[in-house]
């Protein structure tokens, strides 16, 4: 029996643009190793104008670090200054977990795991319920 290094799992991002969404899915590990591979894949869609929306679908993604992390934060700021909307789909596991954990859920929009299903072109920002009445104040 033979021992060796088990090689490491890649990450490979394959863009689907969509009407006027460019949509990355993302498989394999979100780590410090791996994360230039979805900043150039990010790059790329960018570069495409006239794209309004991007979805992250990470239904193929099981783990992200820290690095990963904020390669998600700084996609998210960048589509922001760029009059964009981001929105990561197919979030479970370990990555809805750290989303949760950091407290960063809810600065993404995210789009539940539909088994079988492509993600979505993401919608109109949602406004604020507004309250029936208010609340007289003691």
């Amino acid at each position: 029996m033979q021992f060796g290094a088990v090689p490491p799992p890649e990450l490979t991002v394959s863009p689907d643009r969509r009407d006027d969404v460019v949509v990355l899915r993302v498989r394999g590990d979100l780590d410090h190793r791996w994360a230039p591979v979805l900043r150039s894949a990010l790059g790329q869609a960018y570069e495409q104008p006239e794209v309004p929306a991007i979805v992250l679908d990470l239904s193929d993604v099981d783990f992200c670090d820290s690095v990963g992390l904020s390669e998600l934060i700084a996609a998210l700021r960048r589509c922001e200054a760029d009059g964009r909307r981001f929105t990561l789909a197919g979030v479970h596991g370990t990555v809805l977990r750290l989303l949760t954990i950091t407290g960063l859920l809810a600065m993404f929009g995210v789009q539940a795991p539909t088994a079988g299903a492509p993600p979505q072109a993401p919608g109109p920002p949602e406004a604020p319920e507004a309250p029936d009445r208010l609340s007289p104040v003691p």
